[in-house]
């Protein structure tokens, strides 16, 4: 690397032992660059000039990136480190840009949302205002590759948001000459392996055990689940003993108390309550990246599960089967939960919030949002519950119709084969569908039992004693 300059030269050889002091580099940091070969601060820089980041370092997490990016962020609002890293006339690469195919303009624009999310507030404010909220490959190569002064001309920025945003620019230009050099194939393989990182905060290497399987199309996502959620940039320790513990999602570990965790933790059995409470609620979020890469993970992994049904669930003989191929331990109500991140685009998951519903239904969206499966069930469960002295018959087309939102009768074929699968798999005693399509309530088995026992006692006439 020639610097243009003395001063650019002795800025370029500040060791790392320096930044160290300087900067307050940390510990993780120094050891990141050392293992990568980065032993000065011109390495650095360069690095990120090439590469337009950090994440890809071996041992990189997400605060070592921030923090390498945060000291390259420094030196180049200094205009002679500036000028020695400043584009290249990108005019001649018009018709290569041009010519990228749709997956690779897809693949570059999820490369730009995820680099505009790591803008200062200010960068993405003044970038949002400029592009009238259309941050995307087309608005930015029309706007800023070939004429960069447009940023310094831009109001309400100063000279740290300039930089920033002349490096965002720079990152996507390089990132789609990139880009441009692969096939579709590469390219989805390439960005799928980068944005999970990203996404989760972990090194590429972390992936490194799975790049045969994704090559192939055999991602074995629940392997991979299976090592994140014990993962301490992931869960905390708590988090993932309470998610093995409490919610019925893995075949080998046993249910535990909120007393006999908070004995384990150290903490009281309310604050166990509490911390259950918010993993409960927030473990959607936690796999917010299922549904951000859904479309890539579909591509590489294959289960083999017809999801062009109205209704799918997740049986144990399905869920042994995963278990076994990937070495792990879930139940079929987690790996129902899983795919139904997966097809949220077209399927809803239901079952989970009703009491006494062993498997949750991955349910065609459009039928959930026409028919209100959750009243009909719990309608159905205080049938059965209720003392039934004779058999309750109704035409079940006649009786679902009155669960329908819109009441387009055209969905009540679709609706009764959903409602017979799941009665028939959760309801075993006191309700069931017959040939002719009736919808039978049965007669309660304890009113039939006390039935029996007055006929045996009218039929003796003398007092009896009954034994179990």
């Amino acid at each position: 690397m020639q610097a243009k300059s003395d001063y650019t030269s002795q800025v370029f050889s500040i060791p790392l032992e320096t930044l160290m002091v300087k900067h307050s580099m940390s510990v993780r940091a120094f050891n990141v660059c050392s293992v990568n070969g980065l032993q000065n601060l011109g390495s650095i820089l360069q690095y990120r000039h090439e590469n337009t980041g950090f994440a890809m370092l071996r041992n990189s997490g997400r605060k070592t990136e921030l923090e390498l990016v945060k000291i390259c962020e420094i030196y180049l609002l200094d205009n002679p480190i500036k000028e020695h890293f400043s584009p290249f006339n990108h005019t001649p690469n018009n018709k290569i840009f041009n010519s990228l195919t749709e997956r690779q303009t897809a693949v570059v624009n999820i490369f730009i949302k995820t680099r505009f999310q790591l803008l200062s507030k200010r960068a993405e404010n003044a970038l949002n205002v400029y592009l009238n909220y259309t941050v995307d490959f087309a608005s930015i190569q029309g706007t800023f590759f070939n004429n960069k002064s447009v940023i310094e001309k831009m109001q309400n920025i100063g000279q740290k948001t300039s930089v920033e945003l002349s490096d965002f620019i720079r990152a996507i230009e390089e990132y789609a000459l990139f880009i441009a050099q692969f096939d579709d194939e590469t390219v989805e393989l390439n960005h799928f392996i980068a944005a999970l990182s990203s996404m989760l905060s972990l090194p590429s290497t972390y992936l490194e055990p799975y790049f045969n399987k994704i090559q192939s199309n055999q991602f074995p996502l629940f392997a991979f689940l299976q090592q994140l959620l014990t993962n301490s940039q992931f869960l905390t320790e708590r988090e993932s003993t309470i998610l093995q513990s409490r919610f019925d999602y893995y075949t080998n570990s046993e249910s535990k108390s909120f007393d006999d965790l908070g004995e384990q933790f150290g903490v009281s059995r309310e604050r166990v309550r509490q911390l259950t409470t918010s993993l409960e609620e927030n473990f959607a979020d936690k796999l917010l990246f299922l549904n951000n890469l859904k479309s890539e993970i579909l591509k590489f992994s294959d289960y083999r599960i017809d999801f062009s049904k109205d209704c799918v669930c997740i049986k144990k003989s399905q869920a042994d089967n995963i278990n076994q191929l990937e070495d792990c331990h879930f139940t079929p109500k987690f790996i129902s939960k899983i795919l139904s991140y997966l097809h949220s685009d077209t399927h809803i998951a239901f079952g989970e919030e009703l009491k006494n519903f062993e498997n949750i239904y991955i349910i065609r969206r459009t039928l959930i949002e026409q028919f209100n499966f959750f009243v009909l069930f719990e309608n159905i469960n205080s049938l059965v519950e209720e003392v039934i002295e004779e058999d309750y018959t109704f035409d079940c087309e006649g009786y679902l119709y009155s669960f329908l939102k819109t009441k387009d009768i055209t969905l009540l074929p679709a609706v009764k084969q959903v409602c017979v699968d799941i009665i028939s798999s959760e309801f075993t005693e006191g309700v069931e569908i017959d040939f002719e399509g009736n919808l039978i309530f049965k007669r309660n088995k304890r009113i039939a039992q006390y039935e029996y026992i007055l006929e045996v006692l009218e039929e003796y006439g003398d007092p009896m004693s009954l034994q179990s």
